[in-house]
């Protein structure tokens, strides 16, 4: 009976850890969750040019009025954009974690694979 007893604790203090583990490292930080909804909206962005590309034969231009209300997130960073006839390229610059340094993220016509230029 005892053994019982004490494989139940065993079991308790497992699922009590593991539980702890599971909030512990689930927990999205503010500047986490501010990189990731930046990294979506180059992504946006990415689809928005491919499709545009296709339909028309060229990349539009980021203050494009037609496309401004998809891309109102913009407004929100300092970004610099190149695009051309062969390709767009997008780079934005933010300081999400408010320490003072901005970090960089770009994105260009090659794939919708945001890259992480800079650390913030």
């Amino acid at each position: 009976m005892r053994q019982i007893v004490v494989s139940v604790e065993i079991v308790l203090l497992v699922l009590a850890l593991l539980a702890l583990g599971i909030v512990h490292f689930s927990k999205i930080t503010p500047a986490g969750r501010a990189e990731i909804q930046l990294e979506a909206g180059l992504e946006q962005l990415y689809y928005l040019q491919a499709t545009h590309f296709r339909r028309h034969g060229s990349y539009f231009a980021l203050e494009d009025e037609t496309y401004r209300d998809y891309l109102q997130w913009l407004d929100l960073y300092r970004w610099e954009a190149r695009v051309e006839s062969e390709g767009f390229r997008v780079v934005v610059h933010a300081d999400l974690d408010a320490d003072g340094e901005s970090g960089s993220w770009g994105i260009d016509s090659s794939a919708p694979t945001v890259r992480r230029i800079v650390q913030d």
